[in-house]
């Protein structure tokens, strides 16, 4: 089978769970046989240019440049209608090279930097269409529908606040115009390129509030659910991802749930540390470099436990170091450190906030051996 998968990068390009299992998973469909292609889709280069490049013979990767669509993250926030809409150029970009490569299936793994309205297009052109649904952004362009406060966001569109929650990103205060011309700008001398910096900052937070309103994002919300019922197939990862989707864009007969496996999983019982009164209790936490991580929570939990009891240690592979009684902070890890690192530790803690449609660190603890 010819397939086509599209997400915003691979490995080393992008680091976290969805990448790796793309990869892993693109490896091991190239074993059996099929023929695999890959379009990655976050490419910019300050042009308004949109095409589509081979970037490698073997395995058979193209980068697509220019969809007008952004990553909800870093120097530059696209508009809500730019995740939908996609300008003449960009459809006809990517028509002729769909029409080019003729896949069987087209497996979208993420719709970052893809504008949806093209799936529909799709559609109506016959092909076969599946979504691994990786994260939330198809309906949250914060993809983690987590709100300011911390709580889940399981809003209609009517009731949407997206706006707020987008004013508070950094990307907010980048004007289109900066984004395109930083590089020329940031070679100005040390004064004037200040200036260009400040005053882009005050014109980017006017020009923010008048294209990106609660209409908008309504707008961004419906059309996103029409364009995803376009799919032959949704897979939700966890049986948790299911039911928050449904319950927010109510009832979708494409959507479906499988539990997704990777090959940094456990396959044989752990040597189980000895017990020994002088030994402390060891927790591990893995990945907690952010606040939806629950980084902060599980400081502060720890915090308390140890006011009860000192002869408990905290362990955190990641983020920044923390001097807090009792934590241990460590480099991030590699797959090859999974083994000797569930070994060494007693209980692994997941701190989580935001709704994780997985988490990929669980199995790799529970596989071997390591309570959660």
């Amino acid at each position: 089978m010819r397939i086509l998968q599209v997400s915003s990068g691979l490995p080393p390009k992008r680091t976290g769970g969805a990448p790796a299992y793309l990869k892993e998973l693109r490896d091991e469909l190239i074993r059996r046989g099929h023929g695999i292609l890959f379009l990655d889709t976050q490419n910019q280069d300050g042009t308004r240019k949109a095409r589509i490049i081979q970037t490698s013979a073997w395995p058979h990767e193209f980068a697509f440049y220019n969809s007008g669509a952004q990553l909800p993250w870093g120097e530059y926030c696209g508009t809500p209608l730019s995740d939908i809409r996609p300008s003449r150029q960009t459809e006809k970009c990517f028509l002729e090279f769909i029409a080019g490569q003729k896949p069987d299936l087209i497996h979208f793994h993420e719709l970052l930097c893809f504008p949806m309205q093209l799936i529909s297009r799709l559609r109506s052109s016959g092909h076969k269409l599946l979504f691994t649904a990786h994260d939330y952004f198809s309906i949250c362009p914060t993809i983690k529908l987590l709100r300011p406060s911390l709580k889940t966001c399981k809003l209609q569109a009517g009731e949407l606040e997206c706006h707020r929650c987008v004013r508070k990103s950094s990307s907010a205060r980048v004007s289109l115009f900066y984004h395109r011309n930083h590089q020329v700008i940031e070679k100005l001398p040390g004064f004037l390129s200040t200036a260009v910096r400040r005053l882009d900052t005050l014109c980017g937070r006017i020009v923010f509030r008048g294209m990106h309103t609660s209409e908008a994002y309504r707008i961004r919300r419906l059309e996103a659910l029409v364009h995803l019922r376009a799919f032959d197939l949704i897979l939700c990862i966890s049986r948790a991802q299911q039911e928050l989707m449904e319950e927010i864009a109510g009832p979708m007969p494409n959507l479906r749930q499988i539990y997704l496996s990777r090959q940094t999983y456990g396959h044989s019982p752990r040597a189980v540390r000895g017990a020994n009164a002088n030994q402390p209790i060891r927790f591990v936490s893995l990945n907690v470099s952010e606040v939806s991580k629950g980084r902060d929570l599980l400081l502060r939990e720890f915090a308390e436990l140890r006011k009860e009891m000192n002869s408990v240690e905290l362990h955190i592979y990641g983020g920044p170091k923390v001097d807090q009684p009792g934590v241990i902070s460590c480099k991030g890890y590699t797959t090859a450190d999974l083994e000797s690192i569930s070994a060494s530790m007693d209980v692994g803690v997941i701190p989580s906030i935001w709704a994780e449609t997985y988490g990929y660190v669980g199995p790799e603890m529970l596989t071997r051996g390591v309570p959660l």
